[in-house]
Formats: structure tokens, C-alpha cells, sequence
């Protein structure tokens, strides 16, 4: 999903589904994110290997719902 996709949005993942979340970047930012829930899902951040580039994500980890704030580091 686009991440300009994700603002107020709600998304459903089933369990081992990631959530890629495509921020135009080259995977080396580093977004700063609050889990309300962390029982609920993990955040990973995107990255750069060699040439492939990562896209940051969301991994569900234990059934319920959970708010999920990132925010790029210039604000």
C-alpha cells in the first residue's frame, strides 16, 4: 500500500500477511512509529541491500487491532 494511501485508513492483515508500505523512498529513512497495541503488530523499517531496495512494514503478530503512527524524521 501507497503510505499516502494509509493516512486514517483502517487496514485488516491475516496472520504471516506483511503490510509493504511504499513511501517513494530509497529505504534509508528512518520513520519514527508509536504501536498503541505492540502485541498486535510489528513495524520494520525499509532498508537498502547492495541494489534491491526494502519498502518499511507492518507484521501482524496476535489477533486484535491496534493504532499505528509513523512519522517521517523532518516532521
Amino acid at each position: 500500500m501507497h503510505i499516502d494511501d494509509l493516512s486514517g485508513a483502517h487496514v485488516e492483515l491475516v496472520m504471516d500477511q506483511i503490510l509493504n508500505i511504499n513511501t517513494d523512498s530509497t529505504g534509508e529513512t528512518n520513520y519514527a512509529v508509536e504501536i498503541a497495541d505492540p502485541s498486535v503488530v510489528k513495524f520494520f523499517q525499509g532498508y537498502t541491500n547492495g541494489s534491491a531496495v526494502f519498502n518499511p512494514g507492518l507484521q501482524p503478530l496476535g489477533k486484535g487491532s491496534t493504532e499505528v503512527t509513523m512519522q517521517e524524521p523532518d516532521g
